[in-house]
């Protein structure tokens, strides 16, 4: 997975949870690429995104996730 990502010219490192890899993608047009070239070896491609710290509890937090999800699900089935 670590050839394949810097094969593409994208930094990868092994996070330490076994299996996976991290990396940076910061140019639209090579998503593409890499999504099918990870996905012809049989690997899982998923984006991560970050975001900022949520004030409040990690209950908070949770239920915030939640609502998030369920609206991005609306808009999907509308």
């Amino acid at each position: 997975m670590i050839e394949l990502a810097r094969g593409l010219g994208l930094p990868a490192k092994f996070p330490g949870s076994g299996g996976s890899i991290c990396g940076l993608l910061m140019d639209p047009e090579v998503l593409a690429v890499a999504q099918a070239q990870f996905a012809e070896r049989g690997y899982v491609f998923k984006q991560v995104h970050p975001v900022e710290k949520a004030e409040g509890s990690h209950e908070e937090f949770l239920a915030s996730l939640q609502q998030i999800k369920a609206t991005r699900r609306g808009r999907r089935k509308g």
